[in-house]
């Protein structure tokens, strides 16, 4: 089976700045969903209205190994410009965590 995994990235963002933010997420979003090992990404978004944050969920499926997404994927140019506008928004640190996946028991069923 070829290696597939999981790369979820949480951002935290004040709730003041969430629509700057979410304007500014297609300088890496789409150089993402126009690579090939790119399968799947999704992104969420919650407000918490007792601390005026809001948390960002981008969660993607890759086609490819650890190593390969740190060593090949995160150094695209396309980050560079989208890391530069968004990081002076965040109010934590960017939290990135790697999953195996186990296709098996994936579904993805659109909506009636």
């Amino acid at each position: 089976m070829s290696s597939s995994i999981i790369v979820d990235v949480t951002i935290t963002v004040a709730t003041s700045n969430l629509a700057l933010f979410l304007q500014k997420l297609p300088l890496s979003h789409n150089g993402v969903i126009a690579e090939p090992e790119c399968a799947l990404f999704e992104a969420a978004h919650r407000d918490n209205p007792e601390t005026g944050e809001t948390t960002v969920r981008l969660y993607e499926v890759w086609n490819c190994t650890k190593e390969w997404f740190v060593n090949v994927q995160l150094k695209k140019p396309y980050y560079e410009p989208y890391h530069e506008v968004t990081k002076p928004l965040w109010t934590k640190d960017r939290v990135i965590e790697y999953y195996e996946r186990n296709p098996e028991f994936s579904l993805l069923a659109e909506p009636p």
